[in-house]
């Protein structure tokens, strides 16, 4: 007869709570318990966006390490994203983005998070957001002794490497129209071009 509801919203209230405050124990201690991580409050703020507003990159990647969803938005159409910008918190919009956050998603104001980085007057952010580069790596995979050509494709954003995959060849058009379909690297993909089946290497 879902009794447990009232208990359930009073313990996603404290792990909320906890995040507000940023209280890494209680924090822990909430997602622990089994707490839902993605507990969104009234203002439709989750964990995740509370942190990234305090700017705290330690219960950041905590709770992306949890599987906090990345794209709840507030009561304002905001992201964690947006919030991290808006803050001018570098380091939280830098993990934020080469977990795959959308970076091209406006607010209910129509705003990107590069404006509220300009508005308010964040220049490591915005400087960051500008660089923020995807370079994609493919080579024949030269141990592999199967009976097909393997290729390992490695990913990099601002030069740090954040995957790396092993594919067939057959398996590089899905790959592209995955990546294609992530509109902050679409030109990025754009730009390059898939090795033919003969190429050794290819630099992208």
């Amino acid at each position: 007869d879902k009794h447990w509801e009232p208990v359930k919203k009073v313990l996603e209230g404290l792990l909320l709570a906890a995040a507000k405050s940023v209280d890494t124990q209680k924090l822990r201690s909430a997602l622990a318990a089994g707490i839902n991580v993605d507990a969104v409050s009234g203002s439709g703020r989750t964990a995740l966006i509370e942190v990234a507003t305090a700017g705290h990159v330690d219960l950041l990647t905590l709770l992306l390490g949890s599987g906090a969803g990345m794209e709840f938005r507030d009561a304002d159409g905001s992201s964690a994203f947006h919030a991290a910008c808006a803050g001018g918190h570098a380091g939280c919009a830098e993990i934020l983005v080469k977990r795959g956050c959308k970076t091209s998603q406006r607010d209910g104001g129509s705003r990107l998070p590069m404006n509220h980085a300009k508005e308010n007057g964040h220049t490591e952010v915005v400087d960051l957001l500008k660089r923020m580069k995807m370079v994609i790596r493919v080579s024949e995979d030269a141990k592999f002794t199967g009976d097909h050509t393997r290729y390992i494709v490695e990913t990099k954003i601002d030069g740090d490497l954040v995957s790396t995959v092993t594919h067939r060849y057959s398996e590089f058009d899905n790959l592209r129209n995955s990546m294609l379909e992530l509109q902050k690297w679409r030109a990025d993909v754009n730009e390059f071009i898939f090795p033919k089946k003969q190429s050794i290497t290819a630099m992208m």
